[in-house]
Formats: structure tokens, sequence, C-alpha cells
């Protein structure tokens, strides 16, 4: 992810304060490779994963254990020193598992799947018990955590660059309505090409902009949506881009399958973009009171409805993406919740 995006304004904040002296540790975008054997251990770890693999995650790739050991050194050689992992699910899944309850209790990690995903994938819940602390995006991600392991965790919120994402300058077009998806975690591509066909009966003329990396595009319902020239799609864009699709949309459209914290939904509040998304518990912790319309999930049928409601009134729209920006600027600030995650670390033992 760019800097500006995702948890690295938290690792951009922790490195500017006085009292928190920072190494970064950055993981790889691609395992590391440099000759014939690791090549072959990368495809094997690949095949392997998933079934016999000794890691607590499916989501463990052979960049992870490399990390998880660069950073074993560093924890060793540094025996007072505190870590946080900016994930708990592959970070942490694999070699770090392992490691002896000394180091695990200097180990502060981020959470980010929601219960669902935790109950089908995580194996073993008892290699979280000796961790120093799970930090918890989500207040019932934070309570399936208390309930299956010793750890104590601690809530925070996924903030947003309120520097970066802004709200338009001129004021959104009345017509000419363009709805923004973006994304491919769990989201709920059945339930949004379904709604877009039943939308495009009352609006012919709006369009859709789908910000869906190419590897996400798998599902035969993006096929569907795919036969329809409204629909313009976008992968690999610059931060710059993406901001200019949250401030020339008209409305963000999310269905979602299930979440805990959402970047689109932090980034399109922080751009005053109204949402309608669906009524998954973890997303009520990130919108405030009216600012969005909550659809029950797998219903074509109510989300189209609740997106042609905040088509045909543009003043109510505003209201709510005025709301939603004084809602980031309050509640997403990266500057305040890096110094409740400080504070938090420095006070456990």
């Amino acid at each position: 992810m760019a800097e500006v995006s995702g948890l690295m304004p938290l690792f951009v904040e922790l490195g500017q304060r006085q009292d928190v002296s920072l190494i970064n540790l950055l993981v790889p975008s691609h395992s590391p490779a440099d000759n014939p054997w690791d090549k072959l251990k990368n495809r094997f770890h690949r095949s392997t994963n998933g079934r016999s693999s000794p890691s607590p995650s499916p989501f463990v790739e052979v960049r992870h254990e490399w990390v998880g050991k660069k950073l074993r050194k560093i924890a060793n050689a540094a025996p007072h020193a505190k870590i946080l992992l900016s994930a708990v699910e592959n970070q942490f899944g694999g070699v770090l598992s392992h490691e002896c309850r000394e180091l695990k209790s200097r180990l502060y990690a981020i959470a980010h799947q929601p219960p669902s995903w935790m109950r089908l994938h995580w194996r073993d819940f008892s290699k979280l018990d000796d961790l120093g602390g799970i930090i918890c995006l989500g207040k019932e991600q934070q309570s399936f955590l208390e309930s299956v392991t010793k750890a104590p965790t601690f809530h925070i919120k996924y903030g947003v660059d309120l520097n970066f994402f802004v709200p338009p300058y001129i004021p959104r077009p009345t017509d000419g309505f363009r709805i923004l998806f973006v994304g491919d975690w769990l989201r709920d591509f059945d339930t949004l090409t379904a709604s877009m066909e039943i939308i495009w009966k009352a609006y012919p003329l709006v369009q859709l902009d789908c910000v869906i990396p190419r590897k996400g595009r798998q599902s035969l319902a993006l096929l569907r949506l795919a036969r329809d020239s409204r629909v313009q799609w976008h992968a690999g864009v610059s931060p710059e881009k993406l901001r200019e699709l949250y401030q020339r949309a008209t409305l963000l459209f999310l269905p979602l399958i299930d979440a805990v914290a959402n970047t689109a939904i932090v980034e399109s509040l922080a751009c005053g973009l109204p949402i309608v998304t669906s009524r998954v518990v973890g997303v009520g912790d990130y919108l405030p009171d009216g600012y969005a319309i909550l659809c029950n999930p797998g219903d074509a049928m109510d989300h189209a409805d609740a997106v042609i409601a905040r088509l045909a009134d543009a003043r109510i729209a505003i209201l709510a993406g005025n709301a939603g920006r004084a809602f980031a600027e309050e509640k997403l600030n990266w500057k305040a919740i890096t110094a409740e995650l400080v504070s938090y670390i420095k006070s456990s033992h």
C-alpha cells in the first residue's frame, strides 16, 4: 500500500514521535527467492499451506516467514524492545507463533479479520495466548478474541490520512451520477451485480466505477457485470487517482459479506462521500448515526432501493457527506489513535 492508505500512516506517526525509537521492518511484496532452492521452497510452501502447514493461519507465505526470522534476530539483539505486527493473520501465523513465551510477550499484533474468518480458518487459538496484546479494530472482533484466547486485547479505530483524503473543492454533480465500488476482500459481488441491474432500470445513465485488483476478478457475477458498457474497471491506480475517484463519485456502493475495519469506508468518510453498504456488525463501528444507509446482507433489492433513494435526494447526500468528514476528523485521526496505542503498549507488562 502507499503511505496514505491502510496502516502505513500509523507507522509514519510512530516514526515522528519523540518518545518512540522506531525500527521499521517492511514485509516484501514478493517472496525473496535468490536461487533455485528458494524458489522450490516457495512453491512447496504454497502447495502445502492450508493442508499440512504447521502455521495456524492460511495467510502465511514464505515472505512472512522470511521477515519473521529477520524480526527474531532484531528482537534478540534488543531484549527490551516491544514489537508491533501490522497483521496477526500472516506475520504472526508462521515462525513467530512457535517462538518462546518471552519473545511472544513482547509482541503486539493488529488483527484485521472478522470472527467469521477466524472461526473458519485459524487452526490453533492457543498460539495467541502468550502475546503481549492483540490490537483489535472492531468491538465484535475484540469480544470474540477475548473468548478464544488469554492474550490481553485493546481496541483502536482504523484511521485515515485526513490530509490526503479530502472532499472535492467543487460540489459534486447533481446529475450524471457515478457510483463507486472499491476492493475485493469480503465483497459481495453477487449482490453488487444484481443490485446494479435493478438500479439501471430506475437510472439508466448511471455509471459504475469498479476499483478491483485483477487477481480479485474471478467471480462469475463480475463477468456478468462486465458485459455492461456503463461499468469502468480500474486496477493498480495511484493514490491520487483513487482520491479522484472518491471525489467525483456520487456515492460509495459497497455490498459486503463481512467486515471489521474497511479501507474504502474510512477513505470515503474522509472525502465526504455518502455510503450505501451492508449491515454487517463491524461496519457500524465506523459510521456515524444517519450517515450511511445499511442494507440487509445479500438482499439485492434492499441495496438497490437504498442507492435509488440516495440518488433521488441530493440534499440528504450533501448532509451525509459533511457528517462523514466531521466523523473522520473526530474519530479517525491517526495522530490521536497512535497516541492511544503508544500509551497502551507502554503501560502493559
